[in-house]
């Protein structure tokens, strides 16, 4: 079985990105995964770095939207259904978002398998750790009693799909495509490739991407390997805790499980923060790879 990590973006995440990549070549050996890259907009510089570490890197074209209709970085939400196109002959793929990073191999063996599986191995943005799902509900009251209410994923479908889907599928557990994992043979691609295109006359936004992978299951019925929060950890919805003992980033409640994939979303990729640790303290650090964070102390 051939299976590769991919990844992509342009110049300004360009440091992400590589952190990303040296990563997962930590932890995972060559001749277990490729490693392949989307260019949508870096410099010679860097994909001459990036080359000894990866095994190919394509360039995405405008599938999806007309030509300059958007930043070239977009290639890299809308290219994602078409891995298989610009990536042909693997049997997984697995995709890691670049403000992402892997601390523990566990998650990517665990997406490969569930790809394996059911085709399709993605993580519900639910966990205790997570800020409640509905927490940015806005509530708007009519007459006689009767109330009107938003969150984030109502508007999403709404302009996106209509209001049929955004009553059937706004409640259901958000699926993050910032990572996961597609068999080549999944269903899944062109269902997402069609929900997406649909999308597209309503929001043009970087987040159609997500709402259309969530209507593409959803709508269809497809078949998934939901996997634990642990797998694709999205710090914009509760940032993890941090071990001393070990040096590692892991759930905030016990048993403390050890994150393997650590998703800087929204502004959680720069600065510091205040985390809570295993051992009743606090701790102010950045969620970059760590080493990323010696390197930098010793320029």
């Amino acid at each position: 079985m051939k299976v590769a990590v991919v990844s992509g973006a342009d110049a300004a995440f360009f440091a992400l990105l590589k952190d990303l990549v040296v990563s997962v070549r930590e932890r995972i050996p060559a001749a277990e995964v490729d490693l392949a890259i989307l260019d949508a907009g870096l410099t010679d510089d860097q994909r001459e770095q990036l080359t000894p570490l990866v095994d190919r890197i394509a360039r995405p074209d405008w599938d999806l939207r007309p030509a300059g209709s958007a930043p070239d970085y977009i290639k890299c939400f809308d290219s994602r259904p078409m891995l298989p196109k610009y990536l042909p002959g693997y049997d997984i793929y697995v995709w890691i978002d670049a403000d992402a990073w892997v601390q523990d191999r566990a998650a990517v063996d665990l997406l490969i398998q569930g790809a394996s599986n059911r085709q399709c191995a993605v993580s519900p943005e639910l966990h205790p750790g997570y800020e409640p799902v509905y927490s940015n509900l806005n509530i708007r009251y009519r007459r006689f009693g009767r109330v009107k209410i938003y969150f984030w994923a109502h508007e999403k479908y709404g302009r996106a799909f209509g209001e049929r889907a955004m009553r059937a599928y706004a409640w259901r557990p958000l699926l993050n495509s910032g990572v996961f994992a597609l068999h080549r043979d999944a269903p899944h691609w062109e269902a997402w490739i069609d929900s997406y295109r649909r999308a597209l006359r309503g929001d043009p936004t970087i987040w159609v991407n997500q709402v259309a992978f969530n209507h593409a299951v959803y709508s269809r019925g497809l078949e998934a390997e939901y996997l634990p929060a642990w797998c694709n950890w999205v710090c914009a919805r509760g940032l993890p805790a941090f071990n001393p003992a070990t040096g590692e980033f892991v759930e905030p409640y016990v048993p403390h499980q050890r994150i393997g994939i650590l998703h800087m979303a929204w502004n959680t990729k720069h600065g510091t923060h205040e985390l809570a640790t295993t051992t009743g303290g606090k701790v102010r650090r950045s969620l970059r790879r760590p080493a990323d964070q010696k390197e930098k102390s010793n320029a």
